[in-house]
């Protein structure tokens, strides 16, 4: 436990760690150390200054998450293909139901399974589950921490096979078209 991972930060950083004991949890990790049976320490790097849970957060988020630069739309597609889960975060609010954002169709193209975390009855939410493109969450840490769990499972497993959609001919650019044309 905090032991170990003390004398590892110790070893590496050549510091001795000042438990802070400090803030608060995060819901999703409390059932993953129940359902995996191990403990989650948090260990949080930075600075006093960093303000972690504030307005203005001074987290530099760029030191724990890789941040690609703009590339080209053919390379973006490329980082799509070799991705296991593609997320699609939507936002809420009033008029947000019918939008439906272009991203969402190159995901569904890719034929990898989207994790979508929206509006449930939202429009993209309808779409990924008439088509069986993926898994739809809002406001369930329990079912995404189960979902994240067995999708990283099977993704140490190798099984990461495409999942193209039924019916996805339904949102082809040619009928789409013809949609459009037929309300005008």
């Amino acid at each position: 436990g905090y032991k170990a991972a003390s004398q590892a930060v110790e070893t590496t950083f050549g510091q001795i760690p000042i438990p802070g004991r400090g803030g608060g949890s995060i819901p999703s990790c409390t059932i993953l150390e129940k359902e995996l049976g191990i403990k989650i320490i948090f260990m949080g790097f930075g600075l006093d200054n960093d303000n972690l849970h504030s307005p203005n957060e001074k987290y530099n988020i760029e030191n724990y998450v890789k941040i690609l630069p703009m590339v080209p739309h053919n390379e973006a597609i490329e980082i799509m293909m070799r991705s296991h889960l593609l997320l699609l975060i939507k936002a809420t609010g009033q008029g947000s139901q019918g939008q439906i954002p272009g991203k969402f169709f190159e995901y569904i193209g890719t034929g990898n399974k989207i994790l979508f975390l929206g509006p449930l009855e939202s429009e993209v939410a309808g779409i990924i589950r008439k088509i069986n493109a993926g898994f739809v969450f809002e406001n369930d840490d329990s079912g995404l921490a189960d979902l994240i769990f067995n999708e990283y499972k099977a993704f140490l497993t190798g099984d990461v096979g495409r999942n193209m959609p039924g019916d996805i001919e339904l949102f082809s650019s040619e009928l789409m078209a013809r949609k459009v044309a037929d309300l005008l």
